[in-house]
């Protein structure tokens, strides 16, 4: 008798596909109806996010890159939740649920100076914890409830700031500047409508008198700001206009008083930049009727040109927590830090919901690899479920039917015989501390020639890589292998894999075209040293590891990651003190060569290997000083290397990468390509349904979040599970 179930082939091994699978698969009645297949290229799940461990190498923990969940992953983090209570791991096993998994972080610097000869400084943040772990289902702010937490922190920030308590205490004439700038905004009220200036007066009690300090005038903003309606559509545009005008009042009465310093003075900098950055916001929000609007009326702008538009000067634009935001979703155009670019709605709805919808920390760090904490529980439930997981499986192309509208056909190639073809291959194994985890090369035992295939160098994730003999096609065709598809393959590789898609569908070729990608580069860094024995400043009090960004470019973020060492297994005498990552854009060659330049990726890496010395000689000791030798660079003999090597030949015991492969490119949020990004549901045919981070969803930038929300709204086009998706609807 023939299954009469609904075959779903599920292409890719992402977060968005396997979330996918997820909420596909959830019910009992979901599996009865559903016969779920994952096509895997390689031997792990993961995309962007797989990582491995290194049996030869003290099963260290390997990335693509640096991987640091935020604290507003409503939906990354519920479906966390699910799978690792589902996965109900035995006694014994060193993470077994969520709250092991990820633990919260609240410690991050942003490197600044005040010109290219000046040293670095650190602007160190704390951020407040406590709460329970995202994941419960909490709705993000309104933009108008966003609006009124940015006012509340920015009044706060002003008041316990050291030096803008010395200047309220020593008022100058420059604040006597206030009232005619109160003057002007108040006049311009009065042209709305005497409900707009009533609304002032009542509000904020000012009684016909003005503050004459920045924390009175800031302290009545907050006021006015809270009197307004909930519900947008009963505000006045004259309201909104008279906010604007008093914080461009306060910032230029904060300029006056700082203009002077700010070029010397790191804390009259910091103070300023801060102000500047926050008041521009709030100014460009209001002005530009977002609140009405929504976040994507804005994605025709870059940030930074938005920003200028409504006040934020050129210090502002070039300072640590601009540039930050921008190392944090590696946002340069191919690559290039001479072409940061981030849309701006949807940066100043992402910074928002980073800052204000956190809940429990701003940050959470996982407690082993990626692969190890997300993707090997996510396999274990879906394969208890019962859904099929076909790794070795590179898709190479989707062929259409006749009428254009349809995927008649999946074309790939299987890459290796196994060695037991009756058997699917079984890709964890255990570490020694008892952890489910996918190694950093197949495991060859269970594929046929395998000691063959190590010897060869031929690398399965990889388009560049020389064909291994054992590579045959496979075909699957619509009606006798699946009925509908999840098209979960990251999007640099859809020009590819999607050729016939492409031609046949404008807005599936725009979509290609628009959303853009961009080469990374990561290397991480096992030595000897403590944090502390490396040179590293912590704030008083502070006993967290920093996570750090807007540093040197191109490699300009840094996390201590140690609490990683005690779940690798590193002989006596070469135990790790400390484990740094880095991480950044990488330029590279683009476009890129043909597939059959092979040695392509070694080549980019050598390149890759000659920055890290040049950073490590030339940069690092701003952040390590006890790292830099008697005559200057970087302390080799400070990695850790079981082979003995000396001076730079002991890089080559770190791990290096570099992600040029068309699956491992980020992905961007280019001004403008909001509006070419399609939905899970609405792919164009009617048997591919979209999973990804590239699709439109919820946050539509390149992050965890933004694939499991894709991946759920994928699973609800296909079967109506989940119902609700935190973040959805934007209020």
């Amino acid at each position: 008798m023939s299954d009469p179930r609904i075959r779903v082939a599920v292409l890719g091994g992402g977060v968005g596909a396997m979330t996918t699978a997820f909420y596909l698969t959830s019910t009992p009645a979901l599996r009865a109806r559903y016969d779920v297949t994952v096509y895997q290229m390689g031997w792990r799940l993961g995309g962007k996010g797989a990582s491995g461990r290194n049996r030869k190498a003290a099963d260290r923990i390997e990335e693509h890159g640096l991987h640091i969940w935020m604290g507003f992953y409503e939906n990354a983090f519920q479906a966390m939740r699910a799978a690792y209570a589902e996965a109900d791991r035995p006694a014994g096993v060193p993470i077994r649920t969520v709250e092991q998994a990820f633990k919260p972080h609240s410690y991050i610097v942003l490197e600044e100076r005040l010109g290219e000869s000046q040293p670095w400084f650190p602007w160190s943040f704390v951020f407040p914890t406590g709460g329970d772990m995202p994941g419960l289902g909490q709705e993000p702010p309104t933009v108008l409830e966003h609006v009124e937490l940015l006012a509340k922190w920015l009044m706060a920030f002003w008041v316990r700031h050291p030096l803008a308590q010395r200047l309220e205490e020593s008022a100058t004439d420059a604040f006597e500047a206030l009232p005619d700038w109160l003057e002007v905004a108040i006049a311009g009220a009065w042209q709305e409508g005497r409900d707009t200036l009533h609304l002032f007066f009542a509000s904020i009690g000012l009684s016909g008198r003005a503050p004459t300090r920045v924390a009175g005038l800031l302290e009545r903003l907050v006021r006015l700001i809270s009197a307004l309606p909930d519900r947008a559509e009963q505000h006045g545009a004259g309201a909104h206009q008279l906010i604007v005008a008093l914080i461009r009042a306060m910032m230029r009465l904060v300029w006056d008083l700082l203009k002077d310093r700010v070029g010397e003075d790191p804390e009259a900098y910091q103070l300023w930049v801060v102000v500047n950055l926050a008041g521009s916001a709030l100014c460009g929000i209001l002005a530009d009727g977002i609140v009405f609007q929504g976040w994507d009326s804005i994605d025709d702008l870059e940030l930074r040109e938005w920003l200028g538009q409504h006040g934020a000067n050129r210090l502002t634009l070039d300072a640590a927590p601009l540039r930050g935001v921008y190392d944090l979703v590696f946002g340069y155009v191919d690559g290039d830090i001479a072409q940061p670019s981030f849309a701006a709605g949807t940066a100043m709805r992402g910074m928002l919901r980073m800052l204000f919808s956190y809940r429990g920390a701003i940050f959470y760090k996982m407690q082993a690899g990626m692969g190890d904490v997300v993707f090997a529980p996510f396999y274990e439930v879906l394969k208890k479920r019962g859904v099929a997981f076909q790794f070795f499986h590179k898709v190479t192309g989707l062929e259409l039917t006749p009428s254009k509208n349809s995927v008649a056909r999946i074309r790939g190639v299987k890459q290796v015989e196994l060695c037991d073809e009756t058997r699917e291959y079984s890709p964890l194994y255990t570490t020694p501390d008892g952890l489910p985890c996918w190694p950093s090369e197949p495991l060859y035992d269970q594929i046929k020639d395998g000691a063959e295939l190590e010897a060869s160098g031929v690398q399965l994730e990889s388009s560049w890589s020389r064909p291994w003999k054992g590579e045959t096609p496979f075909e699957l065709t619509a009606g006798d292998h699946f009925d509908t598809i999840v098209l979960g393959i990251a999007v640099g590789a859809l020009p590819y894999v999607c050729r016939e898609l492409i031609e046949a569908n404008s807005r599936f070729r725009r979509m290609t075209e628009k959303v853009r990608t961009v080469n990374t580069l990561a290397f991480q860094l096992w030595l000897k040293p403590s944090l502390d024995g490396l040179g590293w400043k912590r704030p008083d009090g502070v006993t967290e590891r920093p996570v750090l960004g807007a540093f040197v470019e191109p490699i300009d973020t840094w996390a201590d990651m140690g609490q990683l060492l005690p779940r690798e297994s590193w002989p006596a005498g070469h135990e790790p003190g400390s484990l740094a990552y880095f991480c950044g854009p990488y330029a590279g060659t683009w476009p890129i060569p043909g597939f059959d330049r092979h040695g392509y990726p070694a080549e980019e890496l050598a390149k890759v290997r000659a920055m890290a010395v040049q950073f490590l000689d030339r940069d690092v000791g701003s952040l390590w000083p006890r790292t830099v030798g008697q005559g200057g660079g970087f302390t080799w003999d400070d990695l850790v290397d079981p082979g003995h090597a000396s001076g730079q030949a002991r890089l080559d015991a770190q791990y290096l990468r570099v992600n040029v492969e068309p699956t491992e490119r980020y992905v961007l949020s280019v001004p403008r390509s909001t509006f070419y990004r399609l939905r899970p549901g609405d792919s164009g045919f009617s048997n591919v349904v979209l999973a990804g981070d590239w699709t439109y969803n919820a946050v539509n930038a390149g992050c965890v979040e933004a694939a499991v929300t894709s991946g759920m709204a994928a699973s609800r086009h296909i079967c109506g599970v989940p119902r609700t998706i935190v973040g959805e609807f934007e209020r």
